[in-house]
């Protein structure tokens, strides 16, 4: 028993040996053992498919993030940064804003124009619902002075919602490119047995620079009365995933339909 164990030896160490060259050296000899769960996979899916899907989706925006600046004014007898707040706030809650909620301030600070004079600048973030919210805030504020008013992001309210099924959309896109792949060349599509989700890292919120709204916050008053009546319209929050994904291929002969 132990020849025989030691002849089988002997004769593989032969033939690994002869498949080099006589002159090889040993720093030259690369010997790597074979991975059995990759030859596993090349024996169980000889044949496959890579394919990629995507899907997008188009989403109206309902939530509506403005940036409002108010400058301390410089006049006789200033109008404060305060006095201009009390202002806002009260007309805020005539259009039915729920300031507690909806309004924050951001940042307060002192911009220095002369050594004895200083004027004071406050940031509020305001959280709007509707775009038609947008215009009359914008109207109003304009009525107090107050035109540094500037959008800074949209979002929708089901936004995460919305993305998990489009990146399930995405999957079934591969699934059906790879169907149309495999048949045309008369092979059908199995099992999915790798996914890579390439994920989405994009914010909930959409930052957005509406040019023509800062102009529309200057027009005059005759301007703005002309425009009143103009729908406003955002552009809408684009929503997009993509997945890479391989099939089996399958031959047709060989592939049945259960229930």
């Amino acid at each position: 028993m132990k020849k025989s164990i030691l002849a089988a030896v002997v004769a593989t160490a032969t033939v690994a040996m002869t498949a080099f060259p006589a002159n090889a050296s040993a720093q030259n000899v690369k010997v790597e053992m074979p991975n059995s769960a990759n030859i596993h996979l090349r024996e169980t899916f000889t044949s496959y498919i890579e394919v990629t899907g995507y899907a997008e989706r188009n989403v109206t925006p309902d939530i509506f993030y403005l940036d409002i600046v108010i400058t301390e004014k410089d006049s006789k007898g200033k109008l404060s940064v305060e006095s201009q707040q009390r202002d806002m706030t009260e007309v805020l809650r005539r259009l039915g804003v729920d300031t507690e909620k909806q309004l924050t301030m951001v940042n307060m600070m002192s911009e220095y124009f002369k050594k004895t004079n200083s004027l004071a600048t406050a940031q509020y973030r305001l959280k709007l619902g509707s775009a038609a919210d947008v215009r009359n805030v914008y109207a109003a504020l304009g009525e107090l002075g107050i035109s540094n008013v500037s959008i800074r992001s949209v979002s929708c309210s089901d936004i995460k919602t919305i993305r998990e099924e489009v990146r399930i959309e995405a999957v079934r896109n591969a699934k059906s490119r790879a169907k149309g792949l495999a048949e045309a060349i008369e092979q059908t599509a199995g099992e999915c047995f790798y996914i890579r989700d390439w994920g989405n890292d994009s914010s909930d919120e959409t930052v957005v620079a509406y040019g023509t709204m800062r102009k529309a916050a200057l027009m005059s008053n005759a301007d703005a009365e002309e425009a009143s009546d103009e729908p406003l319209e955002f552009k809408p929050i684009k929503v997009s995933h993509r997945v890479d994904a391989k099939f089996v291929l399958r031959d047709r002969k060989n592939w049945r339909v259960t229930d």
